[in-house]
C-alpha cells in the first residue's frame, strides 16, 4: 500500500477545480480512506457479466419449469 501526501479535510476532498492526474489520490482524514482513480480490473468485470448472465439465462430456463399440476387450478 503507498501512502499519500495528505491533502484538504474531509469536506473539501473532492475539490473539482484543480486538475488531478492518473495517479491522484485523495485522503479523508478523519477516517484514513484513500480513494484513487483507478479503472475497474477486466476479471472483475467478467465476474460480474458473467453473474449477470447467469441470472438472465436462470430465469428463462426455470420461467416455465413448475409442472402444471403444481400450478393453481380453478375449482
Amino acid at each position: 500500500m503507498s501512502t499519500a501526501p495528505a491533502t484538504t479535510p474531509a469536506a473539501s476532498a473532492h475539490d473539482d477545480e484543480a486538475p488531478h492526474g492518473e495517479d491522484h489520490v485523495h485522503t479523508y482524514e478523519t477516517s484514513g480512506i484513500m480513494e484513487g482513480n483507478r479503472r475497474v480490473p477486466r476479471w472483475l468485470l467478467a465476474a460480474i457479466i458473467t453473474l449477470f448472465a447467469f441470472f438472465a439465462w436462470y430465469v428463462a430456463s426455470q420461467w416455465g419449469a413448475q409442472p402444471t399440476s403444481a400450478r393453481l387450478k380453478a375449482s
